[in-house]
């Protein structure tokens, strides 16, 4: 199973996957929605101790609007989506949602951090303060 999640992540099909192992596509299809279900565990399992070189920071910003049934009443809020981006693997090392502030820099740079092997990887952001302090507040 871990074998098979590891090849989906590299980009091969379930078929494909099914083939090089030797089991059916249904079977590999179960594999993956159990480990959908539980994503966050595996997540851990996989994405830790990472050897990388480089990890981008970047934040996006969203409006989020959003109507209920009762009387049609409309719900928004602003929301800002953290990533911190492997870019030689193409992979997202860690999200986070929050807002636009120091401490959620420091959340998504300290989960980022957790998955890292040393020696440590060149950060790359936009210049924002909040970063160079996180960085340094988790790096020393």
């Amino acid at each position: 199973m871990i074998l098979a999640l590891k090849l989906l992540l590299k980009g091969m099909s379930v078929r494909g996957i099914a083939e090089v192992l030797g089991s059916k596509p249904d079977t590999v299809l179960f594999w993956l929605r159990r480990a959908a279900e539980h994503s966050e565990e595996v997540d851990a399992f996989l994405l830790r101790d990472l050897k990388v070189s480089k990890v981008e920071l970047d934040e996006l910003w969203t409006l989020v609007k959003k109507k209920t049934f009762k009387g049609m009443e409309e719900k928004q809020g602003e929301f800002w989506i953290w990533i911190s981006y492997v870019p030689e693997h193409r992979l997202v090392l860690t999200t986070h949602v929050g807002h636009h502030d120091e401490k959620d820099a420091e959340v998504v740079v300290e989960k980022s951090k957790e998955r890292l092997q040393r020696p440590l990887p060149l950060f790359v952001s936009d210049g924002w303060d909040a970063y160079i302090e996180a960085l340094v507040g988790a790096f020393h």
